[in-house]
């Protein structure tokens, strides 16, 4: 069984010759791991390993799922395709590492919404999906089929979105909003924190 390559970089690196550099800086659950490695196996090694002197940038994961896969029988086709990232040494590498792990924008149910229309993606295509802030269970439910298996809007709703109903619940502090919110939770509601 072959793992494709899906991708282009600047140069290519065998997958032992990767550095790891970031520790324990993101956690990761067995979950995310098995999902990553069932997207591998779908849509082949799809983006590049970003790397520094060997140390991988960004892709920690991808090359951590890639050698599981490899240790359960499947093969590389090529190496692994790499950018170089340039930095004057490991303290500014570490810096750009931060970088690219940080957020400076999020996807929006709207905006996931319009993007899975627009390109005729159905959340049940990639149930491995994970977007933070977003009820992925949710978003599929509100997704409606078309011919195509992709979303559509509701024919009779001017929104988006399946009709849904809730309460917002203020909080005096931070403790308060997580009791409230584990005590719904174990109630069977589903629940979204919000800080305004």
């Amino acid at each position: 069984m072959k793992i494709k390559i899906t991708c282009d970089g600047q140069k290519y690196m065998p997958i032992d010759d990767f550095q790891y550099f970031q520790g324990d800086l993101k956690a990761s659950t067995r979950a995310d791991i098995e999902g990553l490695k069932s997207l591998i196996k779908k849509y082949g090694f799809s983006f590049p390993v970003f790397i520094w002197k060997k140390k991988i940038i960004d892709g920690h994961r991808r090359i951590l799922a890639t050698k599981e896969l490899i240790d359960e029988g499947y093969e590389l086709e090529k190496d692994i395709p790499t950018c170089e990232i340039h930095a004057k040494n490991a303290t500014e590498a570490a810096k750009k590492l931060l970088m690219e792990n940080s957020k400076f924008g999020r996807i929006t149910e709207d905006g996931l919404y319009e993007f899975s229309r627009k390109y005729n993606i159905s959340a049940k295509d990639i149930p491995e999906l994970k977007v933070p802030d977003i009820d992925m269970d949710v978003f599929m439910e509100m997704q409606t089929g078309n011919e195509d298996g992709g979303p559509q809007e509701p024919a009779e709703a001017e929104n988006n979105y399946a009709e849904q109903y809730g309460v917002i619940v203020i909080c005096d502090d931070e403790s308060s909003q997580e009791e409230t919110y584990n005590s719904l939770t174990e109630s069977g509601y589903k629940c979204r924190v919000v800080n305004t």
